[in-house]
């Protein structure tokens, strides 16, 4: 808690230099993750906004320690918390108005209006920022400040999401009610073919392998229910579907609503029964630009993607890659693609430090991303954690993996790898926004492949859809561990090289 005397008003401008210093130690001190892209952005606003609009960053943060005082928050946190709020309005005016270009181009003034702009902005919503998050820390660190088991209630073993225990009776109630809805519900025999083509280019399917939970149609076991859901949806909204017969035989529901409630009980699966298949989605690219400047970071904005990448999908990825490393493993080896600036590897190399905290697991961590910007910030975050966490070899490396032309080979000798004991995908070349066309994931898919060591796994998840699927993995002769995350609900493919 700071003390008294760091007050801020209109004349107390010679403070600022002490509260800069405050605000990049909150956004530094991140304990699994530092917040260094956010920490970049903001210290670089503050210093050039010091420079030409001094007074009204002055009135930026009037006041801000007092209000956080009196609801019992941390003086630093909330005056971070106003910065951040600063360079997330700012961003998002950036964006929406980029300078002028050519000769006579206003240049440094437009930039300046847009920085008064938002700073005003931040001015007028200061009360709402401070008093209306129930707790300013959550808002700021999204989840970087809480361990895996903190965050999650879940088990994962061996690389296999684990559903929860349900009291007793619960589950074989649940059970009950599905195969009434089963006998009340109307099947209708359909081909392969046609119920492909029933689906068109553009779909996705929530699938759930119920072998073992007796369910039948005329005496045969269903083995397999499939759920077509609306694409144009974020929220898995079900629209149709079918049952696959131990026979072999398929069966479209005509009447009824047992595929529905069945795929909204998946929680009573293992993470391998349930796969949220979207390879059939029509692709969508951000584009060169969006990757190598990253104008508008994820990182840099108070959405909800922030929050589900740094406390959902980064520390669920650590998750399952820890529920994989033995006690007795002395050594791992992670090939981190598309690793942005290296957050998750930050995330993964403290939770195998608390782990195993006598250091006796040596880890090879070598981050690969298109975007410089992302790598420099990975370096930096590196450095810090040599001191640290020394037991971890690091890398991170500018590479467009499209270089290597879809060989395994070329990539890890460029590396400097022999084999991969993990390869991660998060939000990479496996997902939508990213490929040249619809056919790279599946040739990523078997590079990837080919970059474990037998023995090795690949993880792969991330926000935007993967466009891989399980037969996609299939064929690449690989085990499947998992295929969906039942805690959080996302896509999250764990499969093994075998040995």
């Amino acid at each position: 808690m700071t003390g008294p005397g760091h007050e801020l008003d209109d004349m107390q401008l010679g403070n600022l230099a002490g509260v800069f210093d405050r605000i990049s130690t909150v956004l530094r001190r991140g304990v699994h993750v530092q917040l260094l892209t956010e920490h970049r952005a903001t210290m670089e606003l503050l210093n050039v906004s010091h420079v030409g609009q001094r007074a009204r960053l002055g009135r930026l943060f009037d006041g801000v320690e007092a209000q956080a005082r009196s609801t019992n928050d941390d003086p630093d946190v909330a005056l971070a918390w106003i910065a951040y709020s600063y360079t997330c309005e700012y961003t998002e005016l950036l964006v929406k108005n980029p300078a002028p270009t050519g000769a006579g181009a206003p240049g440094e003034p437009h930039l300046m209006e847009l920085r008064k702009q938002a700073m005003e902005n931040v001015i007028a919503q200061r009360t709402k920022l401070l008093v209306n998050l129930p707790s300013i820390t959550d808002a700021l660190f999204a989840g970087t400040d809480k361990k895996v088991s903190e965050l999650f209630k879940f088990r994962v073993a061996e690389g296999r999401g684990v559903p929860p225990q349900l009291p007793g009776g619960q589950l074989p109630a649940a059970l009950a009610s599905l195969r009434q809805n089963l006998a009340g519900s109307a099947f209708a025999p359909v081909q392969e073919a046609d119920w492909s083509d029933s689906l068109g280019p553009n779909h996705k399917i929530l699938r759930v392998d119920t072998r073992g939970s007796e369910f039948d149609l005329g005496g045969v076991p269903v083995v397999l229910v499939e759920g077509v859901l609306d694409p144009k949806l974020t929220q898995k909204t079900v629209t149709g579907g079918r049952v696959v017969l131990a026979d072999g035989t398929s069966h479209r529901q005509v009447g009824g609503n047992f595929v529905g409630n069945l795929v909204s009980q998946r929680r009573l699966y293992a993470g391998d029964q349930v796969e949220y298949d979207t390879s059939h989605m029509a692709l969508t690219l951000a584009g060169d630009a969006h990757w190598q400047g990253k104008a508008a970071d994820w990182r840099i904005d108070k959405g909800g993607n922030r929050r589900t990448y740094y406390a959902e999908v980064h520390p669920k990825i650590a998750q399952y890659l820890l529920s994989l490393v033995p006690p007795d493993r002395d050594a791992i080896t992670v090939l981190d693609i598309a690793g942005g600036n290296g957050d998750l590897a930050e995330r993964i190399i403290r939770e195998l430090g608390g782990a195993r905290p006598e250091g006796d697991l040596r880890v090879r961590y070598v981050v690969v991303d298109y975007s410089e910007d992302d790598i420099a910030v990975a370096e930096e975050r590196f450095a810090a954690l040599a001191g640290t966490h020394p037991f971890a070899k690091t890398s991170a490396l500018v590479r467009d993996v499209f270089d290597y032309e879809y060989d395994a080979g070329a990539m890890l000798n460029d590396v400097g790898l022999k084999a991969a004991d993990f390869v991660i995908n998060s939000g990479g070349l496996l997902n939508n926004q990213i490929g040249d066309d619809a056919d790279s994931p599946q040739r990523f898919a078997r590079m990837y492949a080919n970059l474990l060591a037998p023995g090795g796994y690949g993880i792969y998840s991330g926000l935007t859809p993967l466009l891989v699927d399980s037969a996609t993995h299939r064929k690449q002769g690989l085990e499947i561990r998992n295929l969906y995350d039942i805690e959080t609900e996302h896509q999250m493919h764990v499969v093994r090289r075998p040995d």
